[in-house]
């Protein structure tokens, strides 16, 4: 029994009756999918890619290139105002130096003219004095002869040439004084707010109208010297001694009060050639900065303009 068993052939298997087909099994909703995703077509990687940045427009463009030119024009320009102003300060305040020492020197000259003319001066008065005393002496003698009347007639000649000599150094005096005033005329008008004194004129006008009174008084003394009876030449000639002496007087008098009007001058054209040159100074500073303010707003107004020109960056 066993051995049928051993030796028996085992019987087919039953094939499993066909059932109905089942759906594949569905993948959990939240696993995630690690398949690649289809490529997009070449059409839609056009579409989403950036655009080039556009460039500047036209009217940009002009603008741009107009604010260039107008900062380089404005820069060369201000620039070369701003050295200009530097070399006219430089000659502005050179000019009013030269002015300055010229009036000053012609004043230095004038001072020793002046004490030159008064002690001229002086000596005459004393001439004209010894003169009157002589003519008086004369006219008072009753038996004058006219020896004593040739004596004055000399003295008369020498007076005339003592006041020849005195006459020449008042005209150094004039003629130097005037110069003076010519030269501060000019700083007059390079600067309208400079007024030339008027009192150093005033003193020079009237000691000029002193001199012409002078010159009749002294022409009227060597007049007095005729033929006519010795002591009323004499006397003639006293009385107009005495008033030589006063006009004398007043030309003393006028010479000092124009020295010390023109020495007032002197100090006066001194201060104000250091005014006009410290005004100069400060006003050339300020309009050298303004100008270099000017060239640097218009260097802004060229980086402006490139920046208006050009394409801005991706």
């Amino acid at each position: 029994m066993t051995d049928e068993l051993d030796t028996a052939p085992l019987p087919d298997p039953v094939p499993a009756a066909p059932g109905p087909a089942t759906a594949p099994e569905a993948a959990p909703a939240d696993v995630p999918s690690f398949e690649a995703a289809p490529a997009p077509a070449p059409a839609a990687v056009a579409a989403t890619a950036t655009p080039p940045p556009a460039g500047p427009s036209k009217r940009s463009r002009v603008m741009g290139l107009t604010a260039q030119a107008a900062g380089v024009i404005g820069i060369v320009l201000f620039v070369a105002l701003a050295v200009v102003m530097l070399l006219g300060r430089g000659w502005a305040t050179s000019t009013v130096d030269e002015i300055s020492a010229g009036v000053d020197a012609k004043m230095a000259q004038v001072e020793p003219l002046v004490d030159n003319a008064s002690t001229k001066v002086s000596e005459i008065n004393g001439r004209v004095g010894a003169l009157s005393d002589a003519a008086n002496a004369l006219a008072a003698q009753a038996a004058a002869t006219p020896d004593l009347l040739g004596g004055v007639r000399d003295q008369v000649a020498n007076l005339q040439n003592r006041y020849l000599e005195f006459r020449k150094t008042y005209s150094d005096v004039r003629d130097t004084a005037l110069t003076a005033l010519e030269r501060i005329q000019v700083l007059d008008r390079l600067i309208p707010a400079f007024e030339i004194p008027q009192e150093p004129i005033d003193a020079l006008k009237g000691l000029d109208a002193r001199m012409q009174e002078l010159d009749a008084r002294i022409m009227d003394v060597s007049a007095a010297i005729t033929d006519g009876p010795i002591q009323k030449v004499a006397g003639v000639v006293a009385e107009k001694a005495a008033t030589l002496q006063e006009g004398l007087t007043r030309v003393t008098s006028a010479l000092d009060g124009a020295q010390t009007r023109l020495a007032e001058l002197r100090t006066q054209v001194r201060e104000t050639a250091d005014t006009i040159n410290m005004f100069i100074t400060i006003g050339s500073i300020l309009l050298f900065l303004l100008f270099l303010y000017f060239a640097f707003l218009h260097y802004v107004l060229f980086k402006l303009g490139r920046g208006m020109g050009r394409t801005p960056s991706a």
